[in-house]
């Protein structure tokens, strides 16, 4: 079975940080469940699951977005990989049968409106596979659907709009994970489980069909430090400083590990000026509970 890593592009991916992530994430097979609430595009999944896999743990894997376009094209996939597949398959030769720049977006935009009266979960993910860097744009003539506009188009190959083996390995894994889209507050998270949180980052220049204000932040933090308390868990979150404000910190206090890392947004969470966007420098954390430091040691 091939090693699982994000089949789409997302901004905000934690790709690039897995490697400093490694060092604080846990073993699975001290917790019955793996609970990711705000999904996304999957990275952490994905390695923590292949860790998983490697290490024979029969922990369980609970995902969760309130995005339900995301959610629909993920149990779709899970539902039915080669009907998936071949559906792609198809879209993707049109597409590549395409001459010239002009011609692609026609065909894009034309596409767009198409999943806006069908809402397909095949076609969104080409869609989001052609569409700009990654990004879940949305507007009024979509209705709020997906809405990015159309990426480089410059594919050649088949391979470069997607890769068979790695949509199959993702059905495969899928097949072992529950899947569902409600309000994070409302997810039954199971005692004893780990469970990593990825929300809206705090002052993001990203919207992912959802306002996440500073009162929902504290609302996440609070429903962190409950599934400590209450449940057993031991809980991980992604986030952002801003103007290192300390407001995370004076929230959780001491009990939580936070690790910083800077990094630069190229896409997404950009920096707007009078001329455009541009590469805007940040700084990131993890923080983790207590007593996951303590079953990690």
């Amino acid at each position: 079975m091939d090693v699982l890593k994000p089949f789409y592009m997302w901004a905000g991916g934690k790709s690039k940080l897995l490697k400093f992530y490694d060092r604080e994430l846990p073993d699975l097979t001290k917790y019955s469940h793996y609970v990711e609430p705000f999904f996304g595009g999957g990275a952490v999944f994905s390695e923590l699951y292949n860790s998983a896999l490697a290490s024979g743990t029969d922990t369980e894997f609970i995902i969760n977005d309130i995005n339900i376009e995301l959610i629909s094209m993920l149990r779709c996939l899970k539902e039915d990989a080669d009907g998936f597949i071949l559906q792609l398959e198809n879209l993707t030769n049109e597409y590549l049968a395409i001459e010239g720049k002009d011609a692609r977006k026609e065909y894009y935009y034309r596409k767009r409106r198409e999943y806006w009266g069908s809402q397909d979960p095949v076609l969104l993910y080409f869609l989001m596979r052609t569409g700009f860097n990654g990004i879940w744009q949305t507007n009024k003539e979509g209705g709020g659907l997906f809405a990015t506009p159309a990426g480089l188009l410059n594919h050649k190959t088949e391979a470069q709009v997607f890769q068979r083996p790695l949509l199959g390995a993702w059905s495969h894994a899928l097949q072992k994970t529950e899947i569902y889209s409600v309000d994070y507050k409302d997810l039954e998270v199971p005692e004893n489980s780990f469970v990593y949180c990825d929300p809206p980052y705090r002052g993001s220049f990203t919207t992912y069909g959802t306002d996440f204000d500073d009162e929902s932040q504290k609302e996440l933090c609070a429903w962190m430090e409950m599934l400590v308390r209450d449940r057993n868990c031991a809980v991980a979150m992604s986030n952002r400083t801003v103007d290192d404000d300390g407001f995370f910190e004076s929230i959780l206090g001491p009990t939580w590990e936070f690790h910083y890392y800077d990094v630069t947004y190229t896409a997404g969470r950009r920096k707007r000026t009078k001329d455009g966007f541009e590469a805007k420098p940040a700084r990131e954390f993890l923080v983790v509970s207590s007593n996951l430091k303590k079953r990690r040691g």
